[in-house]
């Protein structure tokens, strides 16, 4: 003869396992915070550069010495991410030197907005 099982039970076993699986995937996103905030938080000043590692470069104003360089060009080839906020003024500043390059920097993902991503 079958033993009856109480309903209780298997209530409690179906609603431990739903609770797992929604619980999981909230300690992964506190585990894996995100390229762009690791980044944001290890900066002491914007604008800042860095490496596609994340590892900073070197902070403050950036101007090409030599002008027969595209500085965008070579920023978006070697995988230079330029951080930034929007209320600084030597970023502000910075987006200025770039010009009409910025639109192509920004879509090629390699500009960073910090306030965005603290």
């Amino acid at each position: 003869m079958l033993k009856k099982i109480n309903p209780f039970i298997i209530s409690t076993i179906i609603l431990f396992c739903v609770c797992v699986v929604l619980i999981i995937p909230q300690f992964q996103k506190e585990k894996e915070m995100s390229f762009e905030a690791k980044m944001c938080s290890s900066i002491t000043a914007t604008p800042s550069w860095a490496d596609s590692e994340g590892n900073i470069l070197f902070s403050g104003y950036f101007e090409n010495e030599n002008m027969s360089i595209n500085l965008v060009d070579t920023l978006i080839k070697d995988k230079i991410y330029f951080l930034y906020s929007p209320t600084c003024s030597w970023c502000k500043k910075q987006i200025e030197y770039f010009g009409t390059e910025w639109i192509k920097y920004e879509e090629s993902g390699l500009t960073i907005n910090c306030a965005i991503t603290k």
